[in-house]
């Protein structure tokens, strides 16, 4: 099969990889800087997407508003040209598209899958995310996690997976949820549990958060009763649950750490991307 890979960043790289390794025929644009596939780059569009069975664009898919996510690329790809220069009928796989794109990908007839909304890909991305997290932890911190009191506010995939992992290097670790049933999972991990709509009961308790939380949990006032010098580990899509400002004025560190497959692990998170798009095509 012939893919035509666009934009994206280390992931694709890696992706583009393993798809030249199980034999098919690759051409990439927007990537013509990265120098460890410029042999599959095409000089213009049409000839990357000619005859291509299967297209595959960036996760995320766009960096800025109504862009193509391509770091590698040389120039900035409008989505608005992007969309009726792709072949009709063609899988096309991306990552995190929002309404406003796919409602004007739709108006050319393109249907496009959302890689992250996939749960085979949901639950490998939350377990490198777990591991990426363990090591920016050790990074931030200036002692062991041992024996640390860690809270990790959500307890969905990420938070569930961080947990045992953190557990399992002796922290004392705290889920917060708000469903019974996610409470109840907590406690079958032997992990400790907490109400999110309580939370001012028990955050003196801890200097070290991770937020999984695409919403404000972490206010203003939240963050007032945090130790001074606290660490806050931001994984959370944007805007995240911490409010920046306050954090500063609080004294509480805020580490944004969106994003971490591809940032710690790239290759495995090209593995993913690709055993997923193999599954659904």
């Amino acid at each position: 099969m012939i893919f035509a890979v666009l934009g994206g960043d280390e992931r694709s790289v890696h992706l583009v990889h393993r798809l030249l390794r199980d034999g098919h025929e690759v051409r990439t644009y927007q990537m013509e800087r990265a120098e460890a596939v410029r042999e599959t780059a095409c000089p213009t569009l049409e000839t990357a997407l000619s005859r291509a069975g299967c297209v595959i664009l960036p996760v995320p898919l766009a960096a800025a508003p109504g862009v193509l996510n391509a770091p590698f690329g040389s120039s900035a790809l409008p989505l608005a040209d992007l969309w009726p220069l792709l072949p009709a009928g063609v899988p096309v796989f991306s990552g995190a598209v929002k309404p406003a794109e796919r409602a004007l990908a739709e108006e050319h007839g393109l249907v496009i899958t959302d890689l992250l909304t996939m749960e085979e890909l949901a639950v490998k991305n939350a377990a490198l995310t777990a591991e990426g997290a363990v090591s920016v932890l050790i990074q931030e911190t200036d002692h062991c996690l041992m024996g640390e009191p860690i809270l990790i506010i959500g307890a969905g995939r990420i938070g569930k997976l961080l947990g045992t992992r953190l557990r399992a290097l002796g922290a004392n670790v705290t889920v917060s949820a708000r469903k019974d049933s996610d409470l109840a999972w907590c406690r079958a991990l032997c992990l400790g549990a907490a109400d999110t709509r309580e939370l001012e009961l028990i955050l003196p308790r801890f200097s070290c958060i991770v937020n999984t939380v695409p919403s404000p949990v972490l206010s203003g006032e939240r963050l007032t009763l945090l130790p001074q010098g606290a660490l806050v580990l931001e994984l959370a899509s944007k805007p995240g649950g911490v409010d920046l400002s306050a954090a500063e004025t609080c004294g509480v560190r805020v580490v944004n750490a969106g994003g971490l497959p591809g940032k710690t692990a790239p290759k495995s998170a090209a593995e993913a991307i690709a055993d997923t798009i193999y599954h659904n095509i």
